[in-house]
């Protein structure tokens, strides 16, 4: 997916915190609610599955999750990873375009062509923490 350089990578209205308990890096965790048919909802009980998925990225992943705040255009983004990551992150725009890509996969990132306005909350949760 070629992402244009004026648009604005948004996180989707999902669960996710920085557990600076666990992780004093500041990674970010990404919890993604299950949703179960009636016959996969009987077997989840019955196996004591649990209702949501947490999706931990990684450091770069994790800076890149908290600029998407809806206000930051790509090649803004682009430029800050850039800086912050330096070699490690090169080709900076081809890595950040794929990371953004797979989150779009996955439904937790949308690109706006304008700036977020309150559409949605993408503010971390201050209880997501403690979902199970």
């Amino acid at each position: 997916m070629e992402i244009p350089l004026e648009s604005y990578p948004t996180r989707a209205p999902v669960h996710w915190f920085v557990d600076e308990k666990e992780n004093p890096d500041g990674l970010v965790v990404i919890v993604i609610e299950k949703n179960f048919t009636p016959l996969e909802s009987i077997i989840a009980k019955l196996f004591r599955a649990p209702d949501n998925l947490r999706r931990p990225l990684d450091k770069m992943n994790s800076a890149l999750w908290k600029l998407m705040d809806g206000t930051v255009t790509f090649s803004e983004i682009v430029s800050i990873m850039d800086s912050q990551f330096n070699e490690s992150i090169a080709p900076a725009r081809e890595r950040c375009s794929s990371s953004i890509s797979k989150m779009t996969d996955l439904n937790l990132v949308i690109i706006r062509t304008s700036p977020l306005s309150g559409d949605w909350d993408i503010m971390h949760s201050e209880t997501s923490h403690h979902l199970d």
